[in-house]
C-alpha cells in the first residue's frame, strides 16, 4: 500500500506561502506587515483600535515570523516601496 503524504497534509512552500498570506492581510486591513510587526514587538498593538480580530492578528504575526525566518525578502512586503516601475525613486 502506497502512502501519498499530499493526500493527508496541505504542503506549502515557504517563504512563498507566507508572503501571499501577508499580502492578503495587508490588502484587507491596509497595514504594512513590517510596521505591524514592529508595533507588536514594541507592545503598541490595540486590536480594537486596529479593527483586527485576535485570530487574524495571531495568524498575521505567525506568517510574518515564518516568512522572515524562511529567508523571505521584507522588501517584497513593503507598502512603502520608494521605487517606481522604471527603477528610479518616486
Amino acid at each position: 500500500m502506497e502512502f501519498n503524504i499530499e493526500e493527508v497534509f496541505n504542503i506549502v512552500k515557504e517563504p512563498d506561502h507566507s508572503r501571499e498570506v501577508l499580502l492578503k492581510f495587508q490588502e484587507k486591513y491596509g497595514y504594512d506587515s513590517v510596521q505591524l510587526y514592529r508595533w507588536y514587538k514594541q507592545g503598541l498593538i490595540n486590536l480594537k483600535e486596529l479593527d483586527i480580530s485576535k485570530r487574524e492578528f495571531d495568524s498575521w504575526i505567525h506568517h510574518f515570523i515564518v516568512y522572515k525566518e524562511s529567508g523571505g525578502d521584507l522588501w517584497e512586503l513593503s507598502t512603502e516601496n520608494n521605487f517606481s516601475e522604471e527603477g528610479g525613486f518616486r
